[in-house]
């Protein structure tokens, strides 16, 4: 403003005589001059507003799931198109099948040749090889890796009623229930408060009131806890679905190295395996977004009976619809939980639609961990059971130790002395038996 300046320069210039007493009163004037100029400047141009947060709600959010999962897909799939576009790959694998190719052929030859048979033979051994290098160059072109590719997303698309064509397309539809599932239980209502206090002092007043305030700590605590699942479960969704993609783009990058194994027998497992994986890393990405919206289902279901006992609950007593809130709250956490679980076992299931186990269905990983933790305690606690008692019975030990030791000494010094006995008789005997037969001789 112009009055701060012109109040700045004056104090510039009044530092130059700042002496005299009557520089000093006229420095004080100037200075309450200075402070009535800022207020006035103040009062003609008020400073700018603070910033408002974003109008949100509990179905709005300041941002969408298609900002969360451009970025995402952006960043992963640069690294997964660089992986895709790989020219030295692809060089290697047409190595590799001339190789096998020339060299089954040539066997095939030589071999008809050494048993003496025509060329019909020799025909007939040829043509399994030409087959599986029709099969391995139609994999090495990706047409036949892209046709599975198309298959499966076309499947994952009619199960799970979304495009998962593409990165993008199957992390905006794993990430829109998730948000859809947390605006619902924002919007959750509680039961309480639709209840009325009862006719009573108590029951009017210190029951309603205890009762009110319960349940909005049991739901501000249950719809924290539910949420942190839920962001849990898309989380580990988001973990599948990206792996699933990185291992397919994996899996047809290194389809120049492992297909061309078909044409030599012994070695056709690994393009068993690779097959297999192609299959198992598309069925993941199915699996993985058909439980998300089971997951989404089961809350919605709860938000809405919610809804539904709070409308029902409209005219009773505020005590009684606490015990609602309570179950209602109970079942949410249960069924957020639930919904975790169905998040992990995706891998599990998607491994046992492709081998037809049925093994890797079910809780496993929490029966594991309590089975782990149970048999771990008894084990450490007969550990130092064991241990105690081996303190306590090691001096006991010990004196019995002693004890037998000398025992066992004494027997044997009288076993030793008894044998050295029988011993010293029979060679005196001996002895005796000896001479008397010399003295018969010479008599």
């Amino acid at each position: 403003m112009l009055a701060e300046r012109i109040t700045l320069a004056a104090l510039g210039l009044l530092q130059r005589y700042a002496g005299g007493g009557i520089y000093r009163r006229l420095r004080r004037a100037l200075l309450v001059v200075a402070v009535l100029a800022s207020t006035i400047a103040f009062g003609v141009e008020p400073p700018p507003a603070p910033p408002t947060a974003p109008t949100t709600t509990a179905t709005q959010y300041p941002f969408s799931p298609e900002q969360i999962t451009a970025k995402l897909s952006t960043s992963v799939g640069t690294e997964l198109n660089r992986l895709k576009n790989n020219t030295q790959l692809r060089s290697f694998g047409d190595a590799v099948t001339a190789f096998f190719l020339v060299t089954l052929l040539i066997w095939a030859a030589i071999k008809n040749m050494a048993g003496g048979k025509g060329l019909g033979e020799m025909i007939a051994d040829w043509v399994p090889v030409f087959v599986s290098f029709g099969v391995v160059y139609a994999f090495l072109d990706r047409t036949a890796g892209e046709i599975i590719e198309r298959t499966m997303d076309g499947i994952g698309a009619s199960i799970a009623g979304a495009n998962i064509s593409t990165l993008d397309g199957a992390l905006r539809a794993g990430m829109l229930p998730i948000f859809k599932a947390i605006a619902a239980i924002v919007d959750m209502p509680r039961v309480t408060a639709t209840g009325t206090a009862g006719d009573s002092i108590f029951n009017g007043v210190v029951m309603t009131f205890l009762a009110s305030a319960g349940s909005m700590v049991m739901a501000a605590l249950a719809k924290v806890f539910t949420a942190f699942l839920l962001v849990l479960a898309g989380v580990v969704m988001a973990a599948h679905i990206i792996m699933g993609y990185v291992s397919v783009t994996l899996v047809l990058a290194l389809a120049p190295v492992m297909v061309p194994f078909l044409m030599f027998k012994p070695l056709g497992w690994i393009f068993e395996s690779w097959l297999k994986f192609l299959l198992g890393a598309c069925m993941l990405k199915i699996v993985a977004l058909f439980l998300l919206n089971v997951s989404a289902g089961l809350l919605t279901s709860v938000t809405d009976i919610a809804t539904f006992a709070a409308n029902e609950a409209r005219g009773a007593l505020a005590v009684e619809s606490f015990f609602a809130d309570v179950l209602l709250y109970g079942v949410l956490i249960a069924f957020a939980t639930l919904s975790a679980l169905l998040m992990s076992q995706a891998p599990g299931i998607a491994s046992g639609l492709l081998s037809g186990g049925t093994g890797s269905i079910g809780f496993s990983g929490v029966k594991g961990v309590a089975q782990s933790t149970a048999g771990k305690t008894p084990a450490m606690g007969g550990a130092a059971a064991r241990q105690a008692g081996g303190l306590v019975q090691a001096p006991f030990s010990a004196w019995r130790g002693a004890v037998q030791g000398a025992k066992g000494q004494a027997r044997d010094q009288v076993r030793r002395g008894a044998a050295a006995r029988a011993a010293y008789t029979a060679g005196r005997g001996a002895g005796q038996a000896g001479r008397w037969a010399a003295n018969k001789a010479r008599g």
